[in-house]
């Protein structure tokens, strides 16, 4: 869909507007927090599991942005979406979740005005220059050309 990132700023609700007084705002910092610990254990667990690279320690967290309500937005969005998806049972559910994860994706890219297409190319010339073989190994992934 070429345009999808036009009709993703069409579908937003609210324009940035946030709504704090429906929430405890001690206990959503508490429940950020908690989850950029459990994800950053998360991605680290994948690197062990996946590439078999041992876990020295885990990563320090940043304090959450949220100094830009579209972006604010779409982080939490993003957040939430990761859960459904692993929490995704069958080819329907994996299609509604990650259709809800792009949008949020999408919207993201909008406000650091980015494209798809650019951020995918990125991604692929990064592991090209990581992976001297043009292609994974274990070996590589332990110890990139860069990071």
């Amino acid at each position: 869909m070429d345009n999808y990132q036009d009709e993703v700023l069409k579908t937003l609700a609210n324009d940035g507007e946030y709504f704090g007084d429906y929430v405890d705002a001690d206990e959503f910092n508490r429940t950020v927090f908690g989850f950029l610990v459990s994800s950053a254990k998360i991605e680290a667990y994948k690197k062990a599991i996946v590439y078999g690279k041992n876990i020295a320690k885990f990563p320090t967290i940043n304090p959450v942005r949220t100094d830009n309500p579209k972006i604010f937005h779409a982080q939490l969005g993003i957040a939430g979406e990761v859960g459904e998806v692993l929490d995704a049972k069958n080819k329907d559910e994996v299609r509604n979740e990650v259709g809800d994860l792009l949008w949020y994706v999408a919207l993201l890219l909008s406000e650091y005005d980015l494209t798809f297409d650019e951020v995918m190319r990125a991604n692929i010339d990064k592991l090209r220059a990581k992976y001297a073989s043009g292609k994974y190994t274990r070996e590589e992934a332990l110890n990139p050309r860069v990071r």
